[in-house]
């Protein structure tokens, strides 16, 4: 038994034996990995096992210059190496992966699974970054790898992955070496491998180290009674002065610090010993070879040391030059702070990164936050030192501010005391880079208005008017001045006093001097004329008295700003002279609203205010900009100037001086519209509240009264406000506008000045106290007049040809025999809290209210809501009350509303306003709804009979939709149209603005395409979704409508609608149509996303005055070649657009957004701006002038300030000849000759040179090309695509060359892509031409290589040359 089990113990240790050989023998005996046959065994098992959707790799590594480790070092060293090798790799991989030496300095690494590739070259790139090693000691040998691997597939045998691999090797050794090379089985060609290289900390020599450092090291032993120093570094003596070598050690520290400092130092390195703190101390030393005393900074650390003693390592750094600037710097605040001692202004600064605030003022009159550090700019908001009024106005100087505008200025109201009391006061302000452009402090003076600026003594000796305080958020100057005497007596400029300056100033020099600081003369040349003092005595002696004009000017950032100046003239009672009161006034904001709007703003010719079409779209454009705060409109009305028997010309005059005097007080917050004779709408973006906005109205009310007290014609004036005020997130323009008429009406008859807010008076006629409301019965039996009108009615209906036609027919009927105001229908929306107006008649000289009633929420309307409660008809009579409109009635008003009810339920109203006649004739009603309520009914076709109408507008909805859908096909008509319309935030949009907001948008968006399209076939296929087809039109038609419509909704409501469209001839279906509408609408749903992410990207952080970012946008250049020589004539500067992964976006991508949101000018800019800045560059290189063509948009091209825009670029750059600047306006998208005409006149005035871009596109005008002159036309690539192969379209372009060769306009075609079209187009006369043909649009940088190194193009190779797609 024994025996048995020694045997068996024997068995057990020959196995182990046994298995332990084979190990070794697989193993490499220096490395530890696998060797060479063992791992090839072992990865071609692995490459049998893999399955076909698996990937492999193998790596090869070899040692860079491993031969000089050995030579260098020796072999032992060598193999240290080797080992060293092995472990890192063998960290790098997992331990599944197979990793071997394959002999010598080379290793082998394969891996498998579901690899990538970016995995493979992250691995690789590990390999090089980690296997670097530093050999030896005193003779340093850097040791790298280079990788080469080969990415497969598991189809493969070990000897092709090996051979891939090994090529990979040899190309990464060729690059270089200390790199790596991938080849991948799915790729042509190796890739070259990129990563940050690295030296090894340990190949830097410790000596070398402490030689060059800034800092010196110093060992420094502390003793029980003596501290010494026992070792220095070379950079220690340099800092002090002596000679390393001559420094003897050890040295007391006494011999080497200054006496009056030591105790301290030696204290504070004891007190850091016994704590174990690290120990810093700031103290003098003398510098004996340089006869100077240093100021040094330690830091001492305790270390272990071979000494009895504790020992510090002392790092010193020189700090004399920061102490001596130090002590400069406190020396100038010192005298900085005794100048300002003797004045009234503050100091103030605020660190950009920290966003805080330091105050410094003197006497506590402004902010009292003396030395504090308050954060900017939020705690000054939140703790009430910015009045509510001055709020906004504030945060966007702050902004500004922290955004690095270089300087800035703004009137503020602010609290001057901790007791509370608020003053207004000047803050002015400069900011501090750092070297690399980085803002990185404000310094800021605050200075208070004094106790006189406002004083009616003052200013205004004749009438001892006080100025509203609201006019001085914005008051930039102001001046007064003796045209008798030409004398200037006062002149401020904010709020300095500069009467010093002008004692010896004549009138004429200060006015001259002032119109000589405007930017452009002509911005307002009637005005302009005035500023001289003959032309102000003549216009005195005339009875002229108020003027106003708008200008530029520049302010003190060096911006262009739009100012207005306001003169006034009176007479001085004592000595009977003409005085004139000047006061200049910032209205940069809204001529910046002027630059969103999609057409010119215009002005009234009497008043110079602004037109009520312009206003509105101002309106909401300002409204879209707050997200909080109240927005107001005010309709000032002015009763009584008819009264004063004056004549036409005289009321003219009034109306003006009205207007200049009403611009002066509501300064430059407020815009203003020119109404009608004796109206004017005033529009506040921002309003804290009711008080504060009632406070202001009176208070300018006050002002225009006093300053035209003593004037004739305003004997009889009465001035009445109406005024409506909304959180401006709800505020709708044409909504505030009707509350403010209606409010106005109400008070109309008050004996005196008045302002009534609507929600004090009526909103409409129809928010009345239900007690107002009289419910009636309907006599059933009709008199003879009403039998007769009944059957007229029912005859238009029968007669009418048109749904349209019926309803205007029998409103038109109904209110000539009720002589009514209005007549019309209102129907309920939206689960019935709501009303659109679907049909309206009005009487000769009243307006429609059809905009301001449809969308309107039913609870504001009582009498309504108790008609449909009870399902009877209500009427009211009131004396002298206010009509819908807001327009003055008879002297008994009366309304009646008569239910319209289908199935039972009430589905809306018809209304009839003001009768005259008639006024209790309601039988007539009970005869006639059920015949209208059937019209809509009779008009519809057969095939597409309705069984349920919508709520809104009554558009069918998604089941009349399905039913009809089907017989729209080729078989009923030859060409089919689809537009698929959706807004897709609706829910958002409702939860943002309103319901009421929403509910008129969609309203707006039904009688758009009614208007555009057949409203027969228009649906309502979802809540926010809408369908319409328009058969039977070309596709030039059906696109032209489609623009107009984009126009319409992006000009309303911009960003908030989502179109698609398809079109079709021969067979078609419309399912198949609406199908691929709304595959566009998605695409583009998802493309405006994205674009909207970019677009929004570029924008950030672009401000007032400022350009988009370089790193969102470049500009490319596309030759332009003469067809006959073959030389470069010029470029075309094209935009392209910078992904965040580097990669080029095309314009067609994002051009549509930003011509939506209004930020296209900019960009327009941006590229003109960079192709002089370019075209400079390339002249200061002597490489020649090379002119350039640059676009810009149809929004851009209309903007009325884009032609000074362009001169103000110019004149930065002048070198550059007007001439050699080109600008395109393209043809593209539908616009009025006229439109076109003008701005184009407006361009070459400036002397600029035009070209006509994109000629004989689908929109070709050749009425545009007769009527306006180019100096350059540029044929569409359309036309030159069909030369050759249409006779016709040949001899178009022979004709069009030879029309511009006559009247002396270069012709260019676009779009050559091949030999035959250059020769084509040299044989029928053109001279210049652009393509692919030729080139590309290139790099600046390209372009200048390509081009204006060698200056003709060589036409005998076109080989390789891309084709445009």
């Amino acid at each position: 038994m024994e025996e048995e089990i020694r045997n068996l113990s024997q068995e057990d240790d020959i196995k182990k034996t046994l298995q332990e050989l084979v190990q070794r023998a697989a193993k490499d005996d220096l490395s530890g990995l696998l060797n060479r046959s063992t791992m090839e065994r072992f990865i071609k098992r692995r490459l049998e096992e893999m399955t076909p959707e698996e990937r492999c790799a193998l790596f090869i590594v070899d040692l860079d210059d491993f031969k000089l480790v050995n030579d260098t070092l020796g072999h032992q060293a060598g193999d240290a190496a080797i080992r060293q090798s092995a472990e890192i790799l063998s960290q790098i991989f997992r331990a599944s992966d197979i990793v071997g030496r394959l002999g010598g300095d080379e290793f082998a690494v394969f891996i498998c699974g579901r690899i990538s590739e970016e995995l493979v070259r992250e691995k690789a790139a590990t390999i090089c970054e980690r296997l670097q090693l530093a050999l030896g000691t005193s003779r340093l040998v850097n040791l790298t790898a280079s990788v080469g691997v080969y990415l497969a597939q598991g189809q493969q045998t070990f000897e092709s992955l090996y051979q891939s691999a090994d090529l990979a090797l040899y190309r990464a050794k060729k690059a270089g070496k200390h790199t790596f090379c991938l080849k991948n089985y799915e790729k042509d060609g190796f890739q070259d491998g990129h990563f940050a290289a690295f030296r090894p900390v340990n190949a830097i020599s410790l000596v070398k180290l402490l030689e060059y450092m800034d800092d010196g090291v110093a060992l420094l032993e502390l003793g029980d009674e003596h501290l010494q120093i026992i070792y220095v570094s070379p950079s220690y003596c340099r800092i002090c002065g002596e000679e390393y070598e001559g420094f003897k050690l050890p040295r007391m520290l006494e011999e080497l610090v200054h006496s009056d400092d030591l105790p301290g130092l030696v204290a504070a390195l004891r007190a850091g010993l016994a704590r174990g703190e690290t120990v810093e101390y700031d103290h003098r030393a003398y510098a004996k070879a340089q006869g100077r005393e240093l100021w040094l900074h330690i830091r001492a650390n305790v270390v272990e040391y071979a000494l009895e003693n504790p020992v510090m390592l002392v790092t010193i750094s020189d700090i004399t030059r920061s102490r001596q600037e130090r002590e400069a710097l406190k020396l100038a605040n010192r005298r900085l702070q005794a100048a300002f001692d003797q004045t009234s202004m503050g100091m103030w600064e605020v660190d950009v990164a920290q966003r805080t605030l330091r105050t410094f003022a003197t006497d506590g009159s402004f902010v009292a936050l003396a030395g504090s550090e308050t954060r900017f700019p939020d705690a000054l908001v939140d703790g009430g030192w910015i009045h509510p009024d001055s709020v906004p106005r504030f945060l966007k100087f702050a902004q500004e501010m922290l955004d690095g505008r270089t300087r800035g200025y703004g009137n503020f109201i602010i609290r001057r005391h901790l007791a509370g009391g608020y003053g207004w006061t000047a803050l002015s302000y400069q900011v501090l880079f750092d070297e690399a452009g980085q803002a990185v402090r404000v310094v800021g003076v605050a200075e208070d208005f004094p106790r006189s600026f406002g004083d009616p003594v003052f200013w205004e000796n004749a009438f001892q008017v006080p100025l509203p305080e609201g006019m001085l958020a914005d008051l930039v100057a102001r001046m007064r001045a003796d045209l008798d005497a030409d004398v200037v007596e006062t002149l401020w400029h904010g709020v300095q006093n500069l009467n010093a300056k002008t004692v010896d100033w004549s009138v004429d020099e200060l006015l001259h001097g002032y119109r000589a600081s405007f930017y452009d003369p002509e911005d307002d040349g009637e005005f302009s004329a005035l500023l001289d003092r003959a032309a102000l005595l003549a216009a005195w002696r005339e009875g002229r008295r108020w003027f106003s004009g708008e200008h530029r000017c520049a302010d003190t950032n060096g911006s262009i700003r739009w100012m207005r100046t306001v003169l006034h003239l009176t007479e001085n009672p004592g000595s009977g002279h003409v005085m004139l009161f000047g006061y200049v006034l910032d209205v940069e904001h809204a001529r910046r609203l002027e630059q969103e709007l999609v057409t010119p703003a215009v002005r009234s010719d009497v008043t110079g205010l602004y037109a009520l079409e312009t206003l509105e779209e101002l309106a909401m454009c300002a409204f879209a900009e707050r997200r909080s705060g109240n927005a107001a409109v005010v309709l000032l009305r002015a009763f009584g100037i008819a009264d004063a028997q004056l004549v036409t010309p005289e009321v003219t005059v009034l109306h003006r001086e009205l207007s200049a005097a009403l611009q002066l007080a509501l300064a430059g917050d407020a815009l203003l519209g020119y109404a009608e004779a004796e109206d004017a709408v005033i529009v506040f973006p921002y309003v804290a509240g009711k008080e504060e906005l009632r406070t202001r109205l009176e208070t300018t009310l006050g002002f225009i009264r006093r300053v035209f007290a003593a004037d004739p014609r305003t004997a009889g004036l009465r001035l009445i406000m109406g005024v409506a005020l909304e959180p401006v997130q709800r505020a709708v323009y044409t909504t505030l506008l009707g509350q403010a008429r209606r409010a106005c009406v109400c008070s109309q008859d008050a004996a005196e000045d008045t302002i009534a807010f609507a929600e004090e008076g009526q909103r409409s006629c129809l928010v009345l106290e239900c007690s107002d409301v009289i419910a009636t019965e309907a006599e059933e039996r009709l008199s003879e007049q009403e039998k007769d009108l009944a059957l007229r009615c029912i005859s238009a209906m029968l007669s009418a040809h048109s749904l349209d036609d019926s309803f205007r027919a029998v409103l038109k009927l109904l209110g000539n025999y009720y002589r009514a105001d209005r007549v019309y229908t209102l129907m309920l929306v939206e689960n019935q809290d709501a009303v659109v107006m679907t049909f309206e008649w009005t009487a000769n000289g009243k307006h429609s209210i059809k905009h301001t009633v449809s969308g309107m929420r039913l609870e504001r309307f009582p009498a309504l809501e108790r008609c449909r409660a009870e399902k009877a008809p209500v009427a009211l009579a009131r004396e002298h009350a206010a009509s819908l409109s807001g327009e003055r009635a008879a002297s008994v008003w009366r309304y009646t509303a008569f239910p319209l009810i289908r199935e039972g339920e009430v589905v809306g109203f018809l209304c009839i306003e003001n009768a005259m006649q008639h006024p209790g004739d309601l039988g007539l009603f009970t005869t006639l709804v059920p015949y209208l309520l059937q019209e809509r009914e009779r008009f519809r076709p057969k095939e597409r009979t309705l069984r349920s109408i919508d709520q809104l507008m009554g558009l069918p909805d998604l089941r009349a939709y399905t039913e009809a859908i089907g017989g729209l096909t080729s078989a009923q008509y030859s060409t089919l149209g689809v537009v698929c319309l959706s807004v897709p935030n609706l829910a958002a949009i409702n939860g943002d603005m309103g319901f009421e907001f929403g509910s008129r948008l969609l309203w707006f968006v039904a009688k758009t395409l009614s208007e555009l399209f057949d409203g027969s076939l228009l649906f309502r296929t979802w809540e926010a979704e809408f369908v319409c087809f328009l058969p039977d039109v070309t596709q030039e038609v059906f696109q032209l409508r489609v623009s107009r419509l984009r126009a319409i909704l992006t000009r309303r409501y911009p960003r908030q609608m989502r179109i698609g469209t398809a079109w079709a001839e021969g067979e078609f279906a419309a399912e198949r149509l609406v199908k691929t509408a709304k595959a566009a609408l998605g695409a583009q749903e998802e493309i405006s996303q994205e674009m909207q992410r970019f677009v929004k990207a570029a924008e950030d952080g672009l401000g007032e005055g400022e350009t988009l970012s370089e790193e969102r946008f470049t500009v490319y250049y596309q030759p332009k070649i003469d067809l006959t020589t073959g030389e470069l004539v010029g470029a075309e500067a094209l935009v392209r657009g910078i992904g965040e992964d580097g990669s080029l976006i095309a314009p067609a991508q994002f051009i549509t957004y930003m011509e939506e949101d209004g930020s296209i000018r900019a960009l327009d800019l941006f590229v003109l701006e960079q192709a002089l800045a370019q075209m400079a560059a390339w002249q200061e290189k002597g490489l020649g002038l090379v002119p350039v063509s640059v676009n810009l948009s149809r929004v851009t091209m209309v903007s009325p300030t884009t032609p000074a825009s362009i001169l103000a670029l110019q004149s930065h750059y002048p070198t550059i000849p007007p001439e050699a600047l080109e600008i395109e306006i393209t043809e593209r998208g539908p616009m009025e000759t006229e439109t076109f005409q003008d701005a184009v006149e407006k361009y070459s005035a400036c002397g600029l040179r035009l070209s006509l871009d994109d000629f004989g596109s689908q929109y070709a005008n050749l009425s545009l090309f007769t009527n306006v002159r180019f100096d350059t036309v540029k044929l569409d690539r359309s036309l030159i695509a069909r030369l050759g192969d249409n006779p016709v379209n040949e001899a178009l372009v022979r004709d069009i060359i030879a029309i511009c060769r006559t009247y002396g306009m270069t012709c260019v075609a676009e779009g050559v892509e091949t030999e035959e079209h250059a020769a084509l187009l040299r044989s029928l006369g053109c001279r210049f031409a652009q393509g692919y043909y030729y080139d590309k649009p290139l790099a600046a940088a390209d372009f200048e290589e390509k081009y204006l190194w060698r200056r003709t193009l060589k036409f005998s190779d076109h080989t390789g040359k891309e084709t445009h797609s």
